[in-house]
């Protein structure tokens, strides 16, 4: 087998990868198969048909061992089943203060992952990224969301796309929810449909009302009105701006 040029491996990844634009962040990972294959509803297919590529056993191998541990199913539909761990905050944390947060959610989501609880999150940039680290580092089974619409994957926004790529590879599984991520509205209605369906959600959030820009408090209120237990987390010294990057 020939080794892979970068721009080869991100074609052969096909679009999977493809949808979250993630070819950058992924180029060079190293070797790949010749076959391609594609996402399910269910996460990453097993058949013999579509061999696995290299990058994603660490993935398939989490994902096995978190069934394993758990009690139930992985990504279960109902809030009493499913014991999913989903986090809410601010959109515009300074990479200083995701550092914080991001060590702060390791410590709680340990906890979680003792419990055989698995985390859920929306792709994206900034603090859905922190909480898929602090996920990994926690040993807690992650389940990322990503937007499609009539079943078929689309894209996300540009800022997204190497963030959701890094999901991808922290991720135990991988789920398709119907919405438009350019679109707020739609993306106000998929997270209240996924906190619907959580035990608990961790809200990074300093108590500030909503606004035009800022849905964290609406969320907050939101879980609660369901009967979901949430918890806040506002680490001393975490403060807003503009996140231009994700801290390495």
């Amino acid at each position: 087998m020939s080794r892979a040029r970068p721009g080869e491996a991100s074609r052969r990844i096909g679009w999977l990868l493809a949808l979250t634009g993630a070819v950058g962040w992924l180029a060079g990972l190293g070797r790949s198969r010749a076959d391609r294959r594609k996402p399910e509803r269910d996460g990453f297919p097993l058949r013999k048909d579509r061999p696995a590529l290299s990058a994603f056993r660490p993935a398939l191998a989490r994902r096995a061992r978190a069934r394993r541990r758990s009690s139930g199913p992985v990504g279960g539909e109902e809030k009493g089943q499913s014991g999913m761990i989903a986090v809410v905050g601010h959109a515009d944390l300074s990479a200083s203060t995701l550092v914080l947060v991001e060590e702060e959610l390791r410590t709680r989501l340990a906890e979680f992952a003792r419990a055989g609880r698995a985390g859920l999150v929306r792709a994206g940039k900034g603090l859905p990224t922190a909480f898929g680290r602090a996920a990994r580092k926690a040993g807690l089974a992650l389940v990322t969301v990503l937007p499609s619409r009539n079943g078929v994957p689309t894209q996300l926004a540009e800022l997204d796309r190497r963030a959701a790529g890094e999901l991808l590879l922290l991720s135990d599984q991988v789920r398709l929810v119907e919405y438009d991520p350019g679109d707020r509205g739609s993306c106000v209605t998929a997270d209240e449909s996924l906190l619907r369906h959580c035990a608990r959600v961790l809200a990074v959030w300093d108590g500030s009302p909503s606004n035009g820009r800022d849905i964290t408090a609406h969320l907050v209120a939101y879980a609660r009105s369901h009967g979901v237990d949430v918890e806040v987390i506002w680490p001393r010294g975490a403060m807003h701006g503009t996140v231009s990057r994700e801290p390495s």
